[in-house]
């Protein structure tokens, strides 16, 4: 089994430093019901990420987009 990080890992993103993330969300309401645990801890973890960055006065990073 791969790992989630390193060289053999499922996926992976690289981002210049300060680049905002969006994360983009096709049928919301389906992945909510589906998955609801999943669902609240992207919330959860999106807003304490932002929550961080505003707590060091720097804009917001992240976004979550409902397509």
């Amino acid at each position: 089994m791969t790992d989630l990080h390193g060289p053999k890992a499922l996926s992976g993103l690289r981002l210049p430093a300060g680049e905002s993330i969006e994360i983009v969300l096709s049928d919301s309401a389906t992945v909510a019901k589906s998955y609801p645990e999943i669902f609240t801890d992207l919330l959860r973890l999106v807003r304490y990420a932002n929550n961080l960055y505003a707590e060091a006065q720097r804009d917001i990073r992240i976004t979550v987009i409902e397509a």
